[in-house]
């Protein structure tokens, strides 16, 4: 019937296309390779990203503590906060003027 060259014949190619797929598909195989490399290029992209905010937070934190001029300009655009020989004027928009014996409504 079978001979025993095509029996060892078709078990090896058997063999072969098994440890092909386990080579591709199995949990480490080159499809989670890829897959994984993928991830690791997202990650250092964002380790990079988060190594320049760190970097920028460092200027910063050097400015805020060496710089005086950086103190004040913080503090008066961010913080809203002012001199002792300024004035803040803070205006309304969009309100309207009352007409005669109306109320205004801010």
């Amino acid at each position: 019937m079978f001979s025993s060259k095509d029996i060892m014949f078709k078990s090896s190619v058997i063999l072969l296309f098994i440890l092909f797929f386990i080579t591709i598909f199995s949990h480490n195989g080159i499809v989670d390779y890829y897959r994984l490399s993928k991830e690791k290029q997202l990650i250092m992209a964002d380790i990079k990203k988060i190594e320049e905010k760190n970097s920028n937070f460092s200027f910063q934190i050097n400015r805020l503590t060496n710089d005086k001029e950086y103190i004040e300009h913080v503090a008066k655009h961010e913080f809203g906060m002012a001199a002792h020989d300024e004035y803040v004027f803070k205006t309304i928009l969009n309100r309207k003027i009352p007409v005669n014996n109306e109320i205004a409504k801010p």
